[in-house]
Parts: C-alpha cells; sequence; structure tokens
C-alpha cells in the first residue's frame, strides 16, 4: 500500500512539473512581448546565477558541517572538471539556448522539439558509455526524430527561424548530455559522499557559467533594477520563478519515488502542455498535424526511455 502511495504522489508530482515548466514557457513568451528580450534574457539569466551560486552555497556548506574529510583530494582534476561542465552545460548553454528559442520561433516550437533531449541522451550513451539500443529505442528515436524535422517545416514562415530552430536542438543536445555526464561522472565517484560533492560541483559549475554569460553579455545590473519598478514587469518575473522553482523541485521529488527514467518521461509532456495552454489562450489555433507531430515527439521520447532499464 504504501509502495503503491509513493508510486501514485511520484505521478502527480511527475507530470505537475511538466505542466509548471509549460506554464514557465508561456509565460516567458509573453514577456518577451511587452519587453526587450535582451532585457528579459539578462534578468532571468541573473535570477538563474543567484539560484545556482545560492544552492550551491547551502549545498557546500552543508557538506562542510557533515563530512569532516577533504573528498575534493581525493578526486582526480579530470573528476572535477567534468562535473563542473556538468553545470555548464546544463544550466547556462541550455536554458540560454531554450530562452532564445523561445524568441525566436516561439514557445510552441521550441518546447517540443527541446523535450526530445532523452534521445540526444539515448544516442550519446550508445557512442560514449557503450549502452545497447533495442529495436524499439531505434524505433522511438526515428519517430521522434522524424517528429521533430516534420515539426520544423510546419513552423510558419513568419516565426521560422534557422537559428531558433537549431537553438532549440542544440538546448535538446546539452540536456540530454547532462544526463549522459552525469551518470558517467557517479560511476567514477561510486560512493553516495562523492555523489554529493558532484552535485555541489554541478552548482559551482553552472553558477560560473552563469556569470561568465552575463559579463559576456555586458549585464548593467542598476540598469535592469529599472525595470523592476514596473508592477506587470514584476508580477510576470515572480510567476516565472515560482514556476519554474516548483516545476524542479516536483521533478526531483519525482525522480526520489520512481527512479529518472519514469520520473522523465512524464517531465518531457511540458511539450504537450504548452501546445494546450496555446490553443486555450487563443495564441494558436488548434492544428491537427502540429498537435500529432508534438505527441509523436512525445511517444518516441517514451518508447526510448521506457527501453532502457533502470538502475
Amino acid at each position: 500500500m504504501v509502495f503503491l502511495m509513493n508510486n501514485y504522489k511520484g505521478i502527480i508530482a511527475g507530470l505537475v512539473s511538466g505542466l509548471l515548466w509549460g506554464i514557465t514557457g508561456i509565460l516567458y513568451a509573453k514577456l518577451n512581448i511587452n519587453y526587450p528580450v535582451t532585457t528579459v534574457i539578462s534578468v532571468i539569466l541573473s535570477l538563474l546565477f543567484l539560484v545556482e551560486l545560492i544552492s550551491g552555497a547551502l549545498v557546500g556548506s552543508s557538506i562542510v558541517v557533515l563530512y569532516k574529510r577533504n573528498i575534493l583530494k581525493e578526486l582526480n582534476r579530470k573528476t572535477i572538471l567534468l562535473a563542473m561542465l556538468l553545470g555548464v552545460i546544463g544550466g547556462p548553454v541550455g536554458m540560454l539556448c531554450y530562452l532564445q528559442a523561445i524568441s525566436l520561433i516561439g514557445v510552441g516550437y521550441a518546447a517540443p522539439i527541446s523535450s526530445i533531449y532523452p534521445v540526444f541522451g539515448a544516442l550519446l550513451s550508445l557512442f560514449f558509455l557503450k549502452e545497447k539500443m533495442t529495436k524499439y529505442a531505434i524505433l522511438g528515436g526515428l519517430l521522434t526524430l522524424g517528429s521533430t524535422f516534420l515539426l520544423s517545416l510546419d513552423i510558419h514562415d513568419g516565426t521560422f527561424s534557422l537559428i531558433g530552430l537549431s537553438l532549440a536542438l542544440i538546448c535538446a543536445l546539452s540536456w540530454g548530455s547532462e544526463i549522459v555526464l552525469s551518470s558517467y561522472v557517479m560511476k567514477i565517484m561510486g560512493n553516495l559522499t562523492a555523489s554529493k560533492y558532484a552535485y555541489f560541483l554541478r552548482q559551482v559549475g553552472a553558477a560560473s557559467g552563469y556569470f561568465i554569460l552575463l559579463v559576456f553579455l555586458k549585464v548593467n545590473i542598476f540598469e535592469l533594477s529599472n525595470n523592476f519598478k514596473d508592477i506587470t514587469f514584476d508580477l510576470f518575473l515572480l510567476f516565472i520563478v515560482l514556476s519554474s522553482m516548483f516545476s524542479y523541485m516536483l521533478y526531483y521529488f519525482a525522480i526520489d519515488k520512481l527512479k529518472p527514467i519514469k520520473a522523465m518521461m512524464l517531465n518531457i509532456t511540458y511539450g504537450v502542455w504548452i501546445v494546450i495552454f496555446g490553443i486555450l489562450l487563443g495564441d494558436n489555433s488548434f492544428e491537427v498535424s502540429k498537435f500529432l507531430l508534438v505527441c509523436g515527439i512525445l511517444i518516441g521520447s517514451i518508447i526510448v526511455l521506457k527501453s532502457k532499464k533502470e538502475i
């Protein structure tokens, strides 16, 4: 009975995490309509930097308090750099590409295309981790990639952008790479204590990546602060932060209850949620072809994940 209740809670958490991530994308797209894209991206990247920095500091502090030995000295430089690279790829690179893709081709296309990240993860695992792919995984991968290709052709001329499409694919590749790298790093570290350090290093890498991005984009914190005088801007920003934060919290809860693969299967539904919200809000008219292609991406990704053995 307890096992079934945990499964039930995990399933709901996974679905709601996908729903909230879909809402985050919709809110971001709405924010872009009334405010300069560079301003919106700069503010969100600044907030993400603070979130990663604070969470990394908290994790680091807990490690210092709970563990007396310095495990960092036991890890070689390659492992430390890989763990930090994990944060850079999954955080700044993936998120910047995702936000830019939304700005260029719209959230209704950027989200479903980015949700194929499990397929990229499976392909990278095949080449780098030497994992075997079943014929069902290959079939699911072909269905996902084929649906993604057709969906890109379905993008209307008014919103089509080869750069936007490429950024959405790079985002998926980044998130898929994060899955493979995390698996590889955890395999090297082995024990539970080291895995906590891996998460800490991931946060350090992500925060460092966001900081470099902010410097590269020449973000002026004082100029950005002027936007907070606009109540509408503040409310949109507040809901974006809250929806993304709770999405991650519920996603990790689902991973704990259901294991990673099942949790991912539920989380990637955000692409479908965004299409549904777009129709309900009147932003997009219902198109059977687009809906079927989004479903094809979702089903293909689920087949790929379903064919992999849970650890």
